[in-house]
C-alpha cells in the first residue's frame, strides 16, 4: 500500500512488520498468511526488481507462514504460476492457492478461505483503506493477550445497511437494496434470457458490482441469526434465481414478450441521433464523454464497464436528451439494453481508431 524509493527501505519495512507480529504469541503458534495482490491499480508495478532479495527475507525471518494467497488478472501471469505450481513439494503447494479475476471476484474468493474484505486494507473502488485494516489487528493482539474469541469470529457479524441486500430464504425483505435488486432485474429480464451462458453470467457480474457499487453489499443470515456476507458464487446463484422467479411471476414465457417501440414524430436538439451524418448536440455530448472517458472504459472489468455506460446514458438524460435511431416508420426511441450496447460500441470503435492514429 505504500511505494519505497529505495529497495532496502521496502525490505526494511517488511522485516520491521515481521518482527512486531512475532510479538504476538498466537501469531508464534499459529503463524501468518502471507497474500500478493496484484489486480487492478493495486499490481506490482517492480516486473520482478527485488524478487530474490524477498524471498531471502521470507526465508530469514523466524516466522511461520501458514497459508500463501496469490490474487491476479493477469491471465499469462495465472498460467505461469499455476505451471510453476506444479513442480514444488506437495507439502508447500497445499497451502498456496491462486486466484484469478477482477477485484471484487479476488475479494470474494479470499472470504472463502476466512480473510474478509473487511479486514484488508484495500476497498471496491480501488482504494487504500487502513482504518479497518488496522482495527482489526489491534483487536487480534488484544484476542492473543485475554484469550477471547477470535477477531474473524466477531467482524463476521454484520450489521445490515439500507443499500445491502438481504436474502432471507422465502421471506421477501423490504430494504433499499433488494428494491434496487428487484428493478433492475425488471430492466435486464429480456437481455439476459435473450444472452448465451457467458453473456448472462457477465450480466449477473454486472449487476452485483453495481450493488457493491451503490455501496450495498449481499447478506445472509446463519442458523444463529447472524448477517454474514455472501461469497460471489452464491450471490450469482441468488439473483440467478430471482430472474427465474421473476419469470414465473410473469407467467409469460419469455421469448414471446416484446417492448414496442416509442415511434417518436420529431427529435429534439437534445436527442441523441444514432446512424451514419447525424448532428445534434445530443450526439456531439455524447462524441464528447466517450473522448472523456474511452481510456478509463478500457481499464475496466466487464460489470464496470456497464457501470460506466450507464453514468454517460444518465448525463444525457439529464440534460433532456433522448436515444433515436431511424426506423421505416420515422424515428424509434431506443431501449436501455439498445442504447447501451450502442454506447460501448462507440466507445470501442474510438478507442480502436485512436490507437491507429497514435501508431
Amino acid at each position: 500500500v505504500r511505494k519505497f524509493k529505495h529497495l532496502q527501505n521496502e525490505l526494511r519495512a517488511r522485516f520491521f512488520t515481521c518482527m512486531e507480529a512475532l510479538r504476538s504469541e498466537q501469531t508464534q503458534l499459529k503463524g501468518v498468511v502471507a497474500m500478493l495482490y496484484s489486480v487492478g491499480s493495486f499490481k506490482d508495478r517492480s516486473k520482478g526488481v527485488g524478487f530474490m532479495e524477498h524471498t531471502r527475507l521470507a526465508l530469514s525471518v523466524p516466522i511461520h507462514i501458514a497459508a500463501i494467497h496469490l490474487c491476479l488478472d493477469d491471465p499469462n501471469q495465472y498460467i505461469l504460476i499455476r505451471a510453476g505450481l506444479a513442480t514444488i513439494n506437495a507439502k508447500l503447494r497445499a497451502r498456496i492457492r491462486v486466484h484469478y479475476g477482477s477485484h471484487l471476484e479476488c475479494q470474494y474468493l479470499l472470504s472463502t478461505y476466512g480473510v474478509l474484505a473487511q479486514t484488508l486494507p484495500l476497498t471496491a473502488t480501488y482504494e487504500i483503506d487502513m482504518h479497518r485494516h488496522l482495527k482489526c489487528i489491534e483487536s487480534c493482539f488484544r484476542d492473543s493477550q485475554d484469550g477471547s474469541r477470535s477477531t474473524i469470529s466477531r467482524i463476521t457479524g454484520i450489521e445490515p445497511k439500507a443499500d445491502d441486500v438481504l436474502l432471507m430464504g422465502y421471506k421477501t425483505s423490504n430494504n433499499l437494496g433488494n428494491h434496487r435488486l428487484r428493478e433492475r432485474v425488471k430492466e435486464l429480464f429480456l437481455q439476459y434470457n435473450a444472452g448465451t451462458y457467458e453473456q448472462k453470467r457477465h450480466l449477473l457480474d454486472g449487476l452485483i458490482a453495481s450493488i457493491h457499487n451503490s455501496g450495498g453489499r449481499f447478506l445472509k443470515q446463519d442458523k444463529e441469526s447472524v448477517w454474514q456476507e455472501m461469497a460471489l458464487k452464491e450471490a450469482r446463484n441468488k439473483v440467478t434465481q430471482i430472474f427465474r422467479n421473476y419469470k414465473r411471476r410473469l407467467g409469460t414465457p419469455l421469448s414471446v414478450v416484446t417492448v414496442p417501440p416509442s415511434i417518436v414524430s420529431e427529435p429534439m436538439p437534445d436527442d441523441v441521433l444514432f446512424g451514419r451524418n447525424r448532428q445534434s448536440q445530443g450526439t456531439e455530448l455524447l462524441h464528447n464523454l466517450v473522448k472523456e472517458r474511452f481510456e478509463e472504459y478500457a481499464s475496466l472489468d466487464r460489470g464496470m464497464k456497464i457501470s460506466l455506460v450507464e453514468s454517460i446514458m444518465q448525463r444525457i438524460r439529464e440534460e433532456g436528451g433522448r436515444f433515436l435511431e431511424q426506423g421505416s416508420n420515422g424515428w424509434v426511441e431506443l431501449s436501455k439494453e439498445q442504447a447501451r450496447a450502442k454506447i460501448s460500441k462507440r466507445i470501442s470503435n474510438y478507442r480502436r481508431n485512436f490507437k491507429k492514429v497514435a501508431s
